[in-house]
């Protein structure tokens, strides 16, 4: 299938020092030897090889070139070598070298490959790089349904990361060249005729143009320029440091010299959690200091483009996974964190959820007027409104699919107008038109003139002393820092700390800092995602392409048996080429480019699940994150009639071959089948189970690795969200809610961070009033 029109992708191609495309060029320093280099080069080019195009597709170039392009060809695996490097933790990196150099010698490909490494010639064995195409296909085929976990593991990581390379890396000329085959246009063509459009002046709207401070391209101006911001900075003496070096912490050595400033408030972290805290404290007039670890992109820098959008503005460019590999995790890392990369779903907390939260944490906060005034709060100033002016492929499949089967099927409220149509605004938002942190809360605390932003500067440990006159045995006195690569350190010196880095990246903070409450990291929630498509070609009456229009605008809920509440929701991902192949199953080269050509016009569901399962957020060695998660089996139960459901409405919508992400890869042609066909195949679907890496299970919603409580026995934070341990220490993200909601979670968690916001604000201004009196 063509493309949609590609020449303004290409006309409008960002220029060669555009920040994201500056972002995508991955490393190339790695320490893999050539033999170790050749065996990756062949796993590579064994999952995405040169083949000779279908005979009816020779004649059209873009089809034939898309068959006859190989990893190798588009510098792939070069560019995974280096990635590796950055992504893997040193112990797995490791066993990854052991892998490849055993591959590159003939014993350890037999080793490693079994039966499907012999030859009928001699020496009847061979090393992997000098095997047929289809001997390694068997190997790689062998390793994704082996019984062994480590087998499946090491095929995951590669089949995700080379198919995930191969259809986001951007080549000369800003474009991919297998994008065409695959009907993808690249960049949002809305923006880029926009910006085509749009006069040369330069003049673009910045709300937080005088707010954020890039500190690592401030450099050695960095003092002058938070001077300049009305940022109160110290002299030589920085009180904190003194915390700091009482503290053998692994991250006190000090580079590039330190600086010191002061502030009412410092809050970690700009999405949900804290562009909620920082407006509410910066609008009462309390200097805030926000510390955001990733980069500030103005709507101009975004590109749109999968590749670069997820390496400049993902947690871990975008590859982070739970600590066996078993769930890939989504998070944001730029200014305004998750906000800035979700897909505008807006759903209140459901009144069932918070009446079970009220039992289980012991505070009446969640069955209060303050939260349901709150709620009302954060809904006016997200404009969330529940309007569409039309339904993209997917979501009008959905849709279909649920009327067609008589099951129920709602409207979801977006964070963005009636007629925002933008299938790529989980790289950002262009048009600013989004309700994201960016253009709401930081928005608000920006016009303040009472708040600055540090892109770029990471949190390293929360500084506190102990405490003689107060509630708790310690003080927050502040926050050690370090500015990007340069390691910079910074010591702010504040009244009050809110750490609002999320469910995962809050405890390893807390941890690193010295807090011990035991509940810290414990009791993970992650809405397990499963995903299934169904393929709708053109004259199946839904037009559109997969990518294109609003990304979610439709949902249906999931019951139990017998049951009164939700237990899952069936609703559409964002659908773009680097995450459609890294999640579609492989079986073979020749099926993988077939399921390719076909992109535009799968139609992909998920299924998301409110989990009973329990995860831990710990910390390595080195203060590195460790995630935990495993499904229990009433989440496997409630993931599998996830998929059926899912597969009985894309059946019903009109899809001509359906399909899970199952490791099996197994295509069900449902054109000609009848229903004891239909019924046979959910029932294989059923008995494959969703067990480790043997299904594509991914996570967007992270909750409750601190939970909030009434008993610091079962609790990591208080009813007002402040830590048990240190007064003045708050955490205001998903991390407090006591279990997992099963809707997506924004709402709640702005919601949450609004009723915490107002505590810290009653407490400063009770310190204020104090010492006032004093005076």
């Amino acid at each position: 299938m063509d493309a949609p029109e590609n020449d303004l992708c290409r006309a409008g191609q960002s220029p060669p020092g555009h920040p994201l495309l500056k972002s995508w060029n991955p490393p190339t320093q790695h320490s893999f030897t050539k033999a170790q280099l050749r065996t990756l080069i062949s796993i590579c080019d064994a999952f995405s090889p040169s083949l000779s195009p279908p005979a009816e597709c020779e004649e059209k170039q873009e089809i034939a070139s898309f068959y006859t392009c190989s990893a190798s060809d588009m510098g792939v695996p070069e560019d995974i070598a280096g990635l590796l490097h950055v992504l893997l933790k040193p112990q797995l990196l490791m066993a990854i070298r052991v892998f490849l150099w055993l591959l590159s010698t003939r014993i350890g490909t037999l080793i490693l490959g079994g039966r499907a490494s012999l030859t009928t010639q001699f020496p009847f064995f061979q090393s992997f790089a000098y095997l047929s195409t289809d001997k390694q296909e068997d190997i790689l085929r062998g390793w994704s349904l082996s019984t062994l976990g480590a087998f499946r593991a090491v095929y995951k990581l590669f089949k995700m990361i080379t198919m995930w390379a191969v259809y986001t890396k951007i080549e000369n000329g800003g474009f991919n060249r297998n994008w065409k085959a695959i009907g993808y246009c690249g960049a949002d063509p809305q923006v880029i005729r926009s910006r085509k459009c749009s006069s040369n002046d330069g003049v673009r709207s910045n709300p937080l143009q005088d707010m954020v401070i890039a500190t690592q391209a401030a450099g050695d101006k960095l003092e002058k320029v938070l001077s300049r911001a009305g940022v109160k900075v110290l002299n030589d003496d920085i009180p904190l440091k003194k915390l700091a070096s009482g503290n053998r912490n692994r991250n006190n050595s000090a580079a590039g010299g330190d600086l010191g400033i002061s502030c009412d408030v410092v809050v970690v972290g700009s999405g949900c959690g804290g562009g909620v805290i920082a407006s509410v404290l910066a609008k009462a007039g309390y200097q805030v200091v926000i510390l955001e670890k990733g980069k500030y992109f103005r709507t101009e820098d975004l590109t749109t483009l999968e590749g670069p959008s997820q390496m400049a503005m993902f947690e871990k460019l975008g590859s982070l996974a739970t600590d066996d590999g078993g769930v890939n995790l989504v998070a944001g890392a730029t200014v305004g964190g998750g906000t800035a990369i979700n897909w505008s779903a807006c759903f209140e907390t459901p009144s069932h959820v918070l009446q079970e939260w009220k039992q289980i944490s012991g505070l009446e906060l969640f069955t209060s007027t303050r939260y349901k005034l709150a709620m009302k709060k954060i809904w006016h100033r997200l404009n969330v409104q529940p309007n569409i002016a039309r339904e993209n492929l997917q979501n009008s499949v959905l849709r279909a699919g649920c009327e067609k089967l008589s099951a129920e099927v709602g409207t979801l409220a977006r964070n963005a107008p009636v007629d925002h149509d933008c299938g790529w605004c989980t790289y950002g938002c262009p048009s600013g038109q989004k309700g994201s942190t960016t253009s709401t809360w930081l928005k608000d605390a920006a016009e303040s003139k009472n708040a600055v932003l540090l892109s770029e500067c990471e949190a390293q440990r929360i500084l506190f002393s102990k405490n003689h006159s107060g509630r708790k045995h310690y003080k927050a006195r502040g926050v050690m820092a370090v500015v990007g690569s340069s390691k910079k350190r910074i010591f702010i010196e504040a009244q009050s700390v809110v750490v609002a880095s999320g469910s995962l990246m809050t405890p390893p903070l807390l941890l690193n800092s010295g807090l011990r409450n035991p509940n810290i990291g414990k009791g993970l929630h992650l809405h397990p995602v499963v995903f299934m498509w169904g393929y709708f070609p053109e004259e199946s009456g839904f037009p559109g392409t997969c990518y294109e229009g609003a990304i979610m605008t439709s949902y249906s809920p999931i019951y139990k048996k017998n049951g009164s509440f939700p237990v899952a929701l069936l609703e559409v991902p964002s659908t773009h080429p680097g995450s459609f192949a890294s999640f579609q199953p492989w079986t073979s080269a020749a099926d993988f480019k077939e399921r390719m050509r076909r992109f535009s016009r799968t139609v992909t569901l998920c299924a998301v699940t409110r989990d009973t399962s329990n995860g831990q957020v710990s910390v390595e060695a080195d203060g590195k994150p460790k995630i935990d998660y495993t499904l229990n089996a009433v989440d496997e139960e409630t993931i599998l009639e996830g998929i059926e459901k899912g597969l009985r409405v894309l059946i019903a919508a009109g899809a001509t071959e359906i399909g899970t992400h199952q490791q099996d890869g197994e295509r069900f042609c449902v054109k000609g089948a009848n229903s004891r066909d239909i019924e046979a195949y959910i029932k294989r679907v059923r008995s494959r189970g969703v067990k480790k890496n043997k299904i594509i299970i991914g996570s967007g919603h992270h909750m409750g690795s601190c939970k909030m409580g009434s008993d610091p026995r079962r609790s990591a934070v208080d009813g007002e969200g402040e830590t048990w341990e240190v007064e003045g220490l708050y955490v205001s993200d998903g991390s407090v809610l006591p279990s997992a909601i099963g809707v997506n979670p924004m709402v709640t968690i702005q919601s949450v961070a609004y009723c915490i916001a107002h505590s810290v604000l009653q407490s400063l201004d009770s310190q204020y009033k104090s010492s006032t009196a004093k005076l």
